[in-house]
């Protein structure tokens, strides 16, 4: 057991465990930008930073609940309680920014998302823009919700898996 917990904390793992975090990065970076490219070629869009976030926050809490125990930055217990409540503000902004989207997304005006258009655009492309905003938001903005409260609960049974394992 010893070895096992020497080679985790080996220089070279953790190179390799900063490229793998530095490459996840670049992922959800061109990610959120191809999924926002239709969005922003069309319009200057009010939700823009809002919608980045809820990109980041469902590609970077998927992959820190499956790889959780592979994250540098969930050794420090303390980084974890910081995360654990950051969360609890993170669900509720999140949420309250998709009621506030919906609110908008009821008066199906292209002019409510945009502070201008960047070309004109016909009815029919306006109709498949709000489509896919609609559907891009709610599905990426839901599954961060889920996500958010998904990685709550590994830190969670994380916390009372290590308690556990050294009262026995």
């Amino acid at each position: 057991m010893s070895q096992k917990l020497t080679s985790d904390f080996h220089p070279s793992n953790n190179k390799l465990k900063y490229l793998r975090e530095a490459i996840w990065w670049l992922v959800t970076v061109l990610s959120a930008y191809v999924i926002l490219l239709p969005v922003t070629s069309a319009i200057h869009y009010t939700f823009y930073w809002f919608n980045v976030l809820i990109i980041f926050t469902f590609i970077t809490y998927f992959r820190y609940s499956v790889f959780f125990k592979d994250i540098l930055i969930f050794r420090n217990k303390w980084v974890k309680l910081i995360i654990f409540l950051l969360n609890i503000h993170l669900f509720v902004f999140i949420l309250s920014n998709l009621q506030k989207f919906s609110v908008v997304m009821d008066s199906y005006e292209i002019e409510s998302f945009a502070n201008h258009l960047k070309d004109e655009i016909s009815a029919g492309e306006e109709a498949r823009l709000l489509k896919y905003l609609y559907r891009e938001v709610f599905i990426i903005g839901i599954g961060s919700l889920v996500l958010v409260i998904a990685l709550n609960i590994v830190i969670i049974v994380n916390f009372f898996t290590k308690r556990i394992k050294r009262i026995l």
